[in-house]
């Protein structure tokens, strides 16, 4: 009993002395057994699932596949009408009745090369047409063989048959060839629905190919298409029989049937007495089944060992910094020694140890030190940001008084409305993140009053890259920069000065380059510059000729950090680009 329970203690203790081996022992079995019972779960559900697939697969496959014969046939049907409703046959009919028979010859020709003009309209389905026409028994066939008409001294039977049973319209397999059908239609006139006479077209079945297509991609199936007893008209696949044959021809309506060796899928076009028809034997189904099975183990036991992998790697980086601290703090003297907060005697109960009178101490210590850099940084970037340019807001009202006198009310009241949303944007929360859309609106209503004070001078082009104009940047950094180029990159010289502004998102950043085709700057201008630019982001405002620029790359400096600010390139005589960079995240922030 000793021997035992003294193992049981030697096991146990290397997991009560370490918080990682515990952690372990507890995420492994929660990695593993949720993945191995989803693994088997699926296995088992996984015969019905593939079987309800393969059902609701094939049940919208040939419910399309009808609607596509249909649309088929009724192009077709459309071509009799065609004919039907042709001048030439109304005048030919119009003859026959008339009994003016010298006519006949150049009205009987207009009808066949009417005939003709709708047979090379479907030239590649159709095989030939036939029309009969009750009165006088004329038969005419157009073919790509032969053109004819003749007088048959009796009704043929095929359209006998229709005759007795008043049928309209009669689709049936071609007696001497089996790869096509044809269409019968009877033609009766409008006014009364007198018989005049039948139109026959012989169709080929392969403009069918689309619909095998669709429903037969995998050549997993028969596919028919009968009447509307059962009777096969095209089978492009093959015929079956058995139990499958039976439900084909009993079958009614759309859906599908099982049988004990298939599954039958069909749908009915009552329009035309057709029925399509699908039918899957069951071992396709099995087969599917069983390939999804096989991989499902095999992603599963993949599953498992990368489970296991995971939840030892997330102990192991989890508990490392852990270790890491609990074995550093056992360094640090000046904190007296005091009673544990817990009985724990792992690296937590340890840390809590060592760590639970020093916390105090360094959360004071922070806050004093965070509260003086907020208080500190907060009104640095207040006073940048209430910076507004006092000669633009003097030469834009002398604008407005001036276009008082020139222009109309509406011109007058836009600018004026410019203005107001201008300042507006300035004075109006939130003082610190907005989005790129709004920034860009600031700076239209900027340039809006810029063409109204230099007409037909100033162009524009705005490239704004897709998803960026949601993300969110300092406020009030774009005007001051277009603002710079209004005031040192133009000159009276330029006939045109344009302005070429372009948002991307570059990786985690985002960058928006302001480019002038203005007086640009030599390269130890340029530097010197730079300059001016750091030196006047160090404080709280910036001075010289460039203030708008320091007050930028002060803004981004101060809320991103000292990797991010302004980029300056360009040549002389062609112009200078700005590029301001920023993190898409939008940074922590201090402003208020």
């Amino acid at each position: 009993m000793d021997f035992w329970k003294a193992l049981y203690s030697g096991l146990l203790r290397p997991f009560r002395r370490s918080f990682r081996l515990r952690l372990m022992l507890l995420l492994i079995p929660l990695g593993v057994l949720p993945v191995f019972a989803v693994t088997q779960l699926a296995a088992y559900n996984t015969r019905s699932s593939v079987e309800d697939e393969v059902i609701q697969s094939n049940l919208a496959t040939v419910k399309w596949a009808g609607g596509y014969l249909d649309e088929q046939l009724s192009e077709f049907n459309t071509l009799t009408y065609t004919l039907f409703i042709s001048p030439s046959l109304n005048r030919y009919l119009k003859a026959l009745e008339n009994g003016t028979s010298g006519s006949l010859y150049p009205l009987q020709k207009d009808v066949t090369d009417t005939m003709l003009s709708v047979y090379y309209t479907a030239n590649t389905q159709l095989q030939d047409i036939e029309l009969y026409l009750l009165q006088g028994g004329k038969l005419f066939t157009i073919s790509t063989m032969e053109v004819t008409s003749r007088i048959v001294p009796e009704m043929p039977e095929e359209y006998r048959k229709m005759e007795n049973d008043d049928l309209d319209v009669l689709i049936r397999s071609s007696p001497d060839n089996p790869d096509s059908f044809e269409l019968v239609r009877a033609l009766r006139r409008f006014e009364d629905r007198e018989n005049l006479g039948y139109m026959t077209l012989r169709i080929n079945w392969r403009f069918t190919d689309r619909i095998t297509e669709l429903l037969n991609p995998d050549s997993d199936g028969e596919l028919l298409i009968t009447d509307a007893g059962g009777n096969i008209l095209y089978s492009p696949t093959g015929t079956v029989e058995g139990g499958a044959a039976e439900t084909v021809r009993s079958s009614e309506g759309s859906g599908y049937a099982q049988t004990s060796d298939a599954y039958v899928f069909y749908d009915t076009l009552d329009a035309w007495g057709l029925r399509i028809v699908k039918v899957v034997p069951r071992t396709a189904v099995d087969l599917s089944a069983e390939r999804t099975i096989r991989y499902g183990s095999i992603v599963g036991v993949i599953a498992v060992l990368l489970a296991v992998m995971a939840s030892a790697f997330a102990a192991w980086k989890t508990t490392a910094p852990i270790i890491k601290l609990a074995r550093s703090i056992q360094n640090i003297s000046f904190i007296k020694e005091g009673t544990p907060l817990t009985g724990r005697t792992d690296e937590i109960g340890l840390l809590e140890l060592r760590m639970h009178k020093m916390s105090k101490r360094i959360r004071e210590h922070i806050h004093t030190e965070y509260a003086l850099n907020l208080e500190k940084k907060t009104a640095q970037l207040a006073a940048l940001q209430a910076q507004i340019n006092p000669h633009f807001l003097q030469n834009t009202l002398q604008l407005i008084g001036g276009m008082a006198f020139t222009e109309t009310p509406e011109r007058l009241y836009a600018v004026i409305r410019a203005v107001s949303e201008m300042f507006r944007y300035v004075v109006r929360g939130p003082a610190g993140l907005v989005e790129v859309r709004e920034e860009l609106r600031h700076l239209q209503n900027y340039l809006f009053i810029q063409e109204h004070r230099y007409p037909g001078r100033i162009t524009t082009n705005l490239d704004i890259g897709a998803g960026t104009e949601e993300l969110l940047v300092p406020k009030l950094i774009l005007q001051p920069i277009a603002e710079n180029a209004f005031q040192h990159a133009f000159g009276p010289e330029q006939a045109t000065w344009q302005l070429d502004v372009v948002v991307r998102r570059v990786g985690e950043d985002l960058e928006i380059a302001i480019t002038d085709h203005g007086k640009g700057m030599s390269d130890e201008r340029r530097k010197e510059l730079r300059a001016d630019i750091d030196q006047g982001a160090g404080r709280v405002s910036g001075s010289g000729e460039h203030i708008g620029l320091a007050n930028v790359e002060a803004r981004l400096r101060l809320r991103f950090g000292e990797r991010y600010g302004i980029q300056l390139s360009g040549e002389e005589g062609v112009g200078t680009t700005i590029v301001l960079r920023m993190p898409v995240s939008g940074g922590e922030g201090n402003e208020a």
